[in-house]
């Protein structure tokens, strides 16, 4: 749902940096050649086996290796924090996701059923509905949170780049964003 946010931001995280950007001598640089040669393998292996979320990821791939190609490896690392945010565009794969909302779906559900209780709701839960006397509520797939958490990644992966911060700091904030994911769902659950 945030997908088209993320172009822009990205090539505004390139374009913050740019005074950092150097560009090496050379007209062709081979590396780079090869990074457009596995993105196009990436594409194709995603094409042939029905994986969109493979193609998807060919695209970072794909950019890095144009960058690397006409402005040498110094470009290439200069380039890498606003293309890799661009991972942020691509879905994630049904499987991956189902792996991942299930464990997220029955955290939901234990935290929302405690915050409902902690209110003084008669709430009791089944797998992943609550009932609470004569109504229930079903914490489905969608109500797991891993939308939110890609949103909270987003932006911890935004706020690392900005930001000069120490390097506690930034780590601090990369192991808070699942608790901040799970407390956020559960709040939306229950509201």
């Amino acid at each position: 749902s945030h997908g088209f946010l993320v172009i822009p931001i990205a090539a505004y995280f390139l374009w913050i940096s740019r005074d950092h950007f150097v560009r090496s001598p050379k007209v062709i640089s081979w590396a780079g050649v090869s990074l457009i040669l596995l993105a196009i393998a990436v594409r194709v292996v995603g094409s042939i086996y029905y994986l969109e979320a493979l193609q998807g990821w060919s695209i970072p791939i794909w950019i890095t290796g144009v960058v690397w190609m006409f402005f040498g490896w110094q470009a290439f690392i200069w380039s890498l924090p606003g293309v890799a945010f661009l991972i942020f565009m691509v879905p994630l794969p049904y499987s991956i996701e189902n792996m991942l909302s299930l464990p997220l779906q029955s955290i939901s559900t234990k935290i929302s059923l405690f915050i409902l209780q902690c209110l003084g709701q008669p709430a009791i839960a089944e797998g992943t509905t609550i009932s609470m006397g004569a109504s229930t509520l079903e914490v489905a797939r969608a109500c797991s949170g891993l939308r939110i958490f890609f949103g909270i990644t987003a932006l911890a992966y935004a706020f690392i780049l900005l930001f000069q911060r120490p390097i506690w700091t930034k780590l601090m904030l990369v192991l808070a964003i699942l608790p901040i994911t799970l407390a956020s769902n559960s709040i939306r659950i229950v509201s």
